[in-house]
């Protein structure tokens, strides 16, 4: 609309300008003095609108922001607008039952709010948390929450927080593509129990070893169990990760552990489909071990400070393996 109103001003003084034009005396001049004071005036009626608009969205309240791809919102923030949301229905509900139309209305015309805001068909979520630590068994109840509310969800991801416990068990999701931590603090251990296609989880300096075969729970810290489907593991940052045993993970094709620089020991085995693995800034390696079908296998990324040194590498096939080496800095 704006620009509208400023293409039109400009198009008529511009008139103006090649009418004048036609004349030798001094009417040029004076016709554009008046016309950049005309424009000066604008831009200061333009820069307070936009002024007030500014303080009329603080009126209104902020909503949730857009980070890339993900509806962002901080827990407290969320878990307050569905528990507003499911209260508005049950009362909704019961003014209905009780022949009260205006109440019912009312209620429906806050869920439309609270809806606008944050849209039940979301499909990537990101909760930030902030100075309250929570317990594994708060994070559960958030969960389902958070499922009964968003049902198309296909990427869920927690930022921020910090546990008390030290750990998250039995993650469950009805259905879910990507599961997502970032910067977690006292996270040592975890553990799945839902179908998840992708797994990421970044700068979490708690994260403990593991040490894994599909199915059985062997490890005290770390990650216990992992989805039995999952096809993509991101695990970066994660400063005191120590031991990473994965065995019989048969639809898994790419693993990414770049910046876990205590890594120590990494054991593939009877992983079938692996494409990519990238073991960039693991410069502490003592021990690669990968016995298993590379027939898919395109890259593995290994520090170039590993080169050359005797008894890291324990390969099967040893050649073919080897071949899909990229020494990286």
């Amino acid at each position: 609309m704006f620009r509208k109103i400023i293409f039109g001003f400009l198009i008529s003084n511009l008139v103006l300008f090649a009418c004048n034009s036609m004349d030798p005396s001094g009417q040029l001049k004076t016709n554009l003095g008046e016309l950049k004071s005309s424009l000066s005036k604008l831009k200061t009626k333009l820069t307070t609108l936009n002024t007030k608009l500014g303080e009329l969205r603080g009126k209104l309240g902020e909503k949730p922001s857009m980070e890339g791809s993900y509806l962002s919102i901080n827990r407290a923030a969320l878990l307050a607008k569905i528990a507003q949301y499911q209260n508005n229905i049950g009362e909704s509900s019961l003014a209905t039952a009780m022949g009260n139309i205006s109440a019912a209305e009312k209620s429906g015309q806050k869920n439309k709010e609270i809806e606008s805001s944050i849209p039940k068909t979301t499909k990537n979520l990101e909760i930030t948390g902030d100075d309250t630590a929570i317990s594994s068994p708060a994070l559960d109840a958030d969960i389902l929450l958070i499922q009964n509310y968003f049902t198309e969800l296909k990427t869920f991801k927690l930022k921020n927080f910090k546990f008390l416990n030290n750990h998250i068990y039995d993650i469950k999701f009805k259905d879910l593509d990507v599961f997502e931590l970032e910067n977690i603090e006292n996270l040592c251990a975890l553990n799945f129990k839902s179908k998840i296609n992708v797994i990421k989880i970044s700068n979490c300096d708690q994260l403990g070893d593991t040490n894994v075969a599909k199915g059985n729970a062997k490890a005290l810290a770390g990650i216990s169990e992992w989805p039995k489907n999952v096809q993509q593991i991101s695990i970066t940052g994660c400063k005191k990760l120590r031991n990473l045993k994965l065995q019989n993970f048969t639809q898994l094709t790419n693993l990414d552990l770049t910046g876990c620089v205590s890594l120590n020991f990494i054991d593939i085995v009877d992983c079938s489909k692996i494409e990519t693995i990238n073991l960039t800034g693991c410069a502490d390696l003592t021990r690669v071990q990968i016995w298993t079908d590379c027939s898919k296998l395109t890259t593995i990324k290994i520090p170039k400070a590993l080169e050359g040194k005797p008894g890291i590498f324990n390969f099967a096939p040893k050649d073919k393996i080897e071949s899909k080496i990229v020494w990286v800095s």
